[in-house]
């Protein structure tokens, strides 16, 4: 997963990207998904 995911998250700043991030963390949630997400994506 790459930051600018989190971001849009967060934020909501593309309604439709936010939407679609919001489901696929919705899918990890409930074991339909695995998610990777590196280091550098949380300390940058």
């Amino acid at each position: 997963m790459e930051t600018t995911l989190f971001i849009r998250f967060v934020t909501g700043d593309d309604d439709l990207q936010a939407k679609k991030v919001y489901n696929t963390f919705k899918n990890v949630e409930l074991e339909t998904n695995e998610l990777f997400v590196p280091s550098q994506v949380l300390f940058a």
